[in-house]
């Protein structure tokens, strides 16, 4: 049975990622004057929690995560202001129904974005936990994109369309040919379940194609065995696309309904 649980990480200047137990952070916020964060320079630290779904085997996926900023004091213990702050701003984004709009102050003062290789740096770290920290990021390869054949750029383009992928690299020899993209953002992590799902489809069934993460991160290679299999990767990118709309409209109804059901308790 999958069981829920979380990993959180905190990033330095130097790009350097370490991970805090949930032990300890919950310690950090609930008693504050006894608990400190050690050799801590500045007095706002960036912090990921990402949820994760596990089997006994280890995490098998990816639930959700969260990019907040995190405010100390100059001897490393929360600044206790600042998250009275932060807490009474997430119950008015709440109220509001602001609380996931990037454009507010709550979303703009108590959070970050991660760019592209912070962002696969924490993934591969949440769901590979045999790897050994501190984990200092480094920069992603791209590698040769290929756009030579006319149906192949278009599925490159159709890739990089997607909100969350990044094609990093595309190849074509006589027998096969791949798309190499990476996650890149949040929305990724969307982008990610739906291309599992889109797997599952009857016509992918027939096509010859798999999606495999070779180096156990967030770097994806999408392969087709026949070159004259590459008209059905078309159809499951658009039902792929499909599926994130009908995702897309069942979240706003949801909002909506919700909306009326408190205006009319109101």
């Amino acid at each position: 049975m999958a069981q829920k649980n979380r990993r959180i990480y905190i990033i330095n200047d130097q790009q350097t990622i370490s991970e805090l137990s949930p032990e300890f952070y919950h310690s950090f916020i609930s008693t504050p004057k006894s608990v400190s964060l050690k050799n801590i320079q500045g007095n706002c630290i960036r912090l990921a929690e990402i949820h994760l779904e596990s089997e006994r085997s280890g995490p098998t996926s990816i639930v959700n995560a969260e990019f907040r900023n995190l405010y100390v004091t100059n001897e490393g213990f929360l600044d206790e202001p600042m998250f009275s702050k932060f807490i009474q701003a997430s119950l008015d984004a709440l109220n509001a129904d602001t609380i996931n709009d990037p454009l507010t102050d709550y979303r703009t003062q108590f959070f970050w974005r991660p760019i592209h290789d912070e962002f696969k740096a924490l993934m591969t770290l949440a769901i590979n936990p045999e790897i050994s920290l501190p984990y200092q990021i480094v920069e992603s390869h791209t590698l040769p994109i290929d756009r030579s054949d006319p149906e192949i750029n278009g599925i490159h383009k159709m890739l990089s369309a997607f909100p969350g992928l990044k094609v990093v690299g595309t190849n074509r020899t006589l027998h096969f040919w791949t798309v190499t993209f990476d996650i890149v953002s949040l929305n990724g992590l969307i982008s990610l379940l739906f291309l599992q799902e889109g797997l599952k489809h009857d016509d992918i069934k027939k096509a010859s194609l798999s999606l495999v993460s070779p180096e156990d991160d967030m770097r994806y290679v999408l392969c087709c065995t026949e070159h004259l299999q590459t008209k059905k990767v078309g159809i499951w990118l658009i039902y792929i696309y499909q599926k994130r709309l009908e995702y897309k409209d069942v979240n706003a109804h949801a909002a909506c309904q919700c909306h009326k059901d408190h205006h009319s308790h109101a």
